[in-house]
Order: structure tokens, then C-alpha cells, then sequence
């Protein structure tokens, strides 16, 4: 049986899940490209993936140092991005032989 100190934080992650999930459809509900997914790149540093609500996505590469200039776990746009570094059109899939 689990603890109740194990437990303890639980309610605080759900609810911090919870805001975040609501501020993505927020952004989605906008009409902008959220991250969705990513991979290293050889030659670009990174290659992420953005989808919308319709669930038409885009691709942007972007260096190692943009991509981690904003967290993890958060909805972020290729406009967010954009504020932080130059990005590159890319496809809008993976050429996983380049990472």
C-alpha cells in the first residue's frame, strides 16, 4: 500500500496538468501551430513538429539553443519560438536518418 506521503503532491501535479492542457486548447482554439514533437537534427540542431487543431502540421528547424531556450511540458508556438531564434522551414515529418 502506498503512503500518504508518497502521494502527497498529486493533486498539485493534476491541477498543474489540468491549467496546461486548458492553455493549449486555448492557444489551438487561436488557430497557432503548437509543439507536439521533436528529434535531434544533424545538420540543424533540431527538427520540431507543430500541429493545430485540425491537426495540420509543420515542421521548423531550429538550434539546440532555441529549442531549450523555452521548458518542457508547456505549449509553445512557432511564434514562441521565433521570438527566442531564427527558424527554418522543414518538413512536416521526420527524416529520422538525419538525426
Amino acid at each position: 500500500m502506498m503512503s500518504k506521503e508518497k502521494h502527497q503532491d498529486c493533486k498539485a501535479y493534476a491541477e498543474k496538468w489540468e491549467k496546461t492542457k486548458q492553455r493549449e486548447s486555448e492557444i489551438l482554439q487561436s488557430g497557432a501551430f503548437v509543439r507536439c514533437s521533436a528529434l535531434n537534427h544533424k545538420t540543424y540542431g533540431v527538427h520540431v513538429i507543430f500541429r493545430n487543431k485540425d491537426g495540420q502540421e509543420i515542421g521548423k528547424y531550429m538550434s539546440k539553443d532555441t529549442y531549450h531556450a523555452l521548458p518542457y511540458g508547456e505549449p509553445f508556438t512557432v511564434e514562441d519560438y521565433a521570438k527566442v531564434g531564427e527558424l527554418i522551414d522543414a518538413p512536416n515529418n521526420f527524416d529520422v536518418a538525419a538525426a
